[in-house]
């Protein structure tokens, strides 16, 4: 009688387990592309319920805070003379309200009114990829500085407070848009996934075989691609920022599209690249990847002060460098897989 009790115990756990399905989506957005992959059970909405919620959620983000759209709430701000309160959404009061706070604790290192620098030197929507003179530079400096704009923590609302002022949230807006697409997937219950932006990841959960996710970090090199390093996350937002994509070369020199908000001229430093991994938010991920990648061989001990979990790739003679904070060999290193 035992053996069949234990029998019909054990039909019931297997048969009552649900089969997880694992689904892929991805596209375009951001001037990039878009990865979301997870597994489910029969109770969750269909492929393409969710791939619909999906790609609403991104052209909400993108019709908000992309400076590549004309109609955007971004531009519209951007072209706003004058220093009246200025109402916003509730999303990017969120994303400006975390931008202001890296900026204030990283005395300005990270800078999202480095809009005019950014056409200047042609990583924007509008201008071509050339070297300014002192002179353009010095001009264009003066619309920058995180004190020109003052965000209401209470309130939705922005002041400019001076004329030409213009924001660019593209240190920050993908891991935003990765943080909005995760909470798609979590108020469907699913609580095993991977989404992407442009290098910008979240993870959930582990994969049916109990295994964490595995995110590959690429070699910071100019012209080939491939993974230098490879660690296992599960329940975590991770974003890179270099110099070794998005670059442009003058006179000989390499710039590229990370700017040292003091001078107004890309970084030169040799920080080659720096991943940043938080344990909640893929924009505080994404934010302070860019404002490590700006500090250059001040970050590390930045990243150590403000107990951040960072993986720094410096450029050396003829080889690269690899170097962790205390955090991360913590959070990351020390994990088991």
């Amino acid at each position: 009688m035992q053996k069949l009790t234990t029998f019909f115990l054990l039909a019931l756990l297997f048969g009552c387990t649900k089969k997880l399905e694992q689904v892929k989506l991805f596209g375009s957005t951001m001037g990039s592309s878009y990865k979301v992959k997870y597994f489910a059970g029969s109770s969750a909405p269909s492929k393409i319920i969710i791939s619909q919620e999906i790609e609403a959620k991104l052209k909400k983000v993108n019709d908000s805070m992309s400076t590549y759209l004309s109609y955007s709430e971004i531009s519209k701000i951007n072209h706003i003379q004058g220093d009246e309160w200025i109402n916003v959404t509730p999303e990017l009061h969120q994303v400006l309200l975390e931008a202001k706070k890296i900026s204030v604790k990283s005395d300005g290192y990270f800078d999202i009114t480095v809009g005019p620098l950014v056409n200047l030197w042609g990583f924007g929507p509008s201008g071509v990829r050339k070297v300014p003179s002192i002179e353009e530079i010095e001009k264009q400096m003066a619309k920058v500085g995180h004190h020109l704009l003052v965000v209401d923590p209470t309130k939705p609302r922005i002041r400019k407070l001076r004329d030409g002022v213009e924001l660019d949230l593209s240190s920050i807006a993908k891991g935003f848009g990765v943080d909005q697409l995760a909470l798609v997937l979590e108020n469907h219950k699913i609580t095993s996934y991977l989404v992407e932006i442009g290098g910008e990841i979240k993870v959930a959960g582990t994969k049916p075989n109990g295994k964490k996710w595995s995110i590959g970090v690429e070699s910071p090199d100019f012209f080939t691609r491939q993974i230098k390093k490879v660690f296992y996350l599960s329940d975590k937002a991770i974003a890179t920022s270099g110099d070794y994509r998005n670059f442009f070369k003058g006179g000989g020199k390499t710039y590229s599209h990370t700017f040292d908000f003091k001078t107004g001229r890309p970084v030169t430093h040799n920080l080659a690249s720096v991943t940043v991994v938080d344990a909640t938010s893929c924009m505080i991920a994404d934010g302070y990847a860019t404002t490590l990648m700006a500090l250059g061989n001040k970050a590390f001990e930045f990243a150590e002060k403000n107990n951040l979990a960072a993986f720094f790739i410096y450029r050396g003679k003829d080889k690269f460098i690899e170097k962790s904070t205390t955090k991360f060999k913590i959070m990351v290193q020390g994990a088991s897989r």
